[in-house]
């Protein structure tokens, strides 16, 4: 792989600034009207069977996709008790909102 080619797929797609104009900066002040009560000192998700095996997205810079799948996946699994793998490719193909592996926005594959 040239130089060229690792800066292309292995570096962050650059979104056109129309399509930032839904980023919400999150700051301590806009999280601090949430207050959390009970929440453990630490969570192993792994040891209460609700996260699937490690996944390689090879050289598709389909991260956007990896991590939609896997919070569904998991939510899943926590509300019904079954972990079912789901398939990152098919979000990939059949997205299209995002930009397959160029890059695109997790909340935009779940929706």
């Amino acid at each position: 792989m040239t130089l060229d080619e690792f800066l292309r797929s292995r570096t962050c797609f650059k979104f056109p600034k129309e399509e930032l104009t839904n980023c919400r900066r999150v700051t301590r002040e806009s999280l601090g009207k949430y207050e959390v009560l009970g929440t453990p000192a630490e969570l192993d998700w792994r040891a209460k069977n609700v996260v699937t095996r490690v996944k390689d997205q090879q050289n598709c810079g389909s991260c956007w996709a990896f991590s939609a799948v896997a919070n569904v996946e998991s939510i899943n699994a926590i509300k019904t008790g079954q972990l079912v793998e789901l398939s990152e490719q098919q979000v990939v193909d059949c997205d299209k909102k995002d930009h397959g592996c160029s890059g695109g926005y997790p909340e935009q594959a779940i929706q």
